[in-house]
């Protein structure tokens, strides 16, 4: 770990986020990162780029404190999570390369990305809601 702790990442019974201040400031830091490599990326390359290797650094960083963090029965719930995650956004691509040719946004790829990372989000949310839920 370069930075994130997995006393930071433990995580809350409802809702979304972590219970310790520091894991929802990381939360967030990498949020703004990815937004701002959005809007910047356009006009700076460079900056671009610069954000972009920041958030993989910060992004895997994280990932490795929160897998610590979990017990054996989190992991089990995670992989399942993040299996329904990535099924729904295979079948997002799948239909949205489908409309691409009557959808005139679709035509620019950054909109499909955009789109599956939203199914991608609600589903992980929705599955980890239903888990967290089970006896």
């Amino acid at each position: 770990m370069v930075i994130a702790k997995e006393e930071w990442f433990k995580s809350k019974d409802t809702g979304i986020g972590y219970e310790t201040w520091q894991g929802n400031v990381f939360l967030l830091v990498i949020i703004l990162i990815v937004l701002s490599s959005i809007f910047i990326s356009n006009y700076m390359k460079v900056v671009g780029w610069i954000l972009c290797v920041l958030f993989l650094v910060l992004f895997f960083d994280g990932l490795y404190a929160i897998m610590k963090a979990m017990d054996k029965q989190s992991r089990h719930h995670y992989s399942l999570a993040m299996r329904n995650t990535a099924l729904a956004m295979l079948i997002t691509m799948i239909i949205l390369f489908m409309l691409s040719g009557y959808l005139i946004f679709l035509k620019n790829i950054m909109w499909v990305i955009y789109i599956t990372g939203a199914v991608g989000f609600v589903v992980a949310i929705l599955t980890k809601r239903k888990i967290d839920r089970l006896p």
